[in-house]
């Protein structure tokens, strides 16, 4: 007759012990104040071509997808958690702006490109002042742990969204600052290629470069060579810092 299995743990059964440096790193990545900016910019550049596809509002010249909307959001939420008042107030009047010349872009033809301009370029402003004000706190911290890590990705991404939008602005000025295959131009005609920029920004901010997209003219081609440095400098610098910090601490600890 064999015997049931005693379902009681085993008091000297070994335990899985997990370090208390891998603790604390997953601690802080779930629990800090830039694991939400990080999640919600990863949501959006994987979410973004299927959100693409869903219209909440035609105009008569474009249209507003849930794409818009999520962007929309993700940077207003941005601007109204990690700035003080007085600089809020400042960015808020910014992105209204940016938001009513993306509707008259829209709405309007003769205005497409004026408005499609401004409304590009202060999304950009935008995104580079949050990327400054993260990289300002990841900056004068004296402690790595996983929240300071997902600030400093939070960062690499504000980066490569800022630059696809000079990109789509640049394009919406000169359509033929970049070489695009024509099935790719028919996404968000009102203000230029933007998501198909953002794209390309971002495979040229990690010098991926598949070579589908080429800037052509030579404004195009000075911000994409800006922009190719701009990746690697700062994955050094940063990688640079945390060791250092981290080294400093260790040192610190021992002495």
């Amino acid at each position: 007759m064999s015997e049931t299995p005693s379902l009681t743990p085993d008091p000297g059964a070994r335990r899985v012990q997990v370090a208390p440096d891998v603790r604390r790193a997953l601690r802080d990545v779930f629990t800090g104040r830039f694991r939400a900016l990080l999640m919600i910019l990863v949501g959006l550049m994987l979410l973004l071509p299927p959100l693409t596809s869903v219209t909440v509002y035609q105009y008569a010249h474009g249209s507003l997808t849930l794409a818009d909307l999520a962007s929309l959001v993700a940077l207003a939420t941005g601007i109204l958690a990690y700035f003080g008042t007085r600089m809020r107030w400042v960015l808020l009047v910014m992105f209204a702006v940016a938001v009513v010349a993306t509707v008259l872009a829209r709405h309007v033809p003769h205005l497409q490109v004026p408005c499609g301009m401004v409304a590009l370029l202060t999304y950009a402003t935008l995104m580079a002042a949050l990327a400054a004000r993260i990289g300002y706190d990841v900056y004068l911290t004296t402690d790595v742990n996983g929240d300071v890590i997902c600030g400093a990705v939070s960062i690499y991404m504000l980066i490569g969204f800022a630059f696809g939008s000079v990109h789509a602005a640049i394009v919406l000025s000169d359509p033929s600052a970049f070489s695009i295959p024509p099935d790719l131009l028919a996404q968000d005609p009102a203000l230029g290629p933007h998501r198909v920029m953002l794209y390309f920004s971002l495979s040229t901010l990690t010098t991926s470069g598949y070579g589908d997209i080429t800037p052509v003219s030579d404004l195009a081609r000075s911000l994409s060579n800006l922009e190719a440095v701009t990746g690697p400098v700062f994955l050094s610098v940063v990688i640079a810092r945390f060791v250092s910090m981290q080294l400093a601490s260790r040192g610190a600890t021992s002495g």
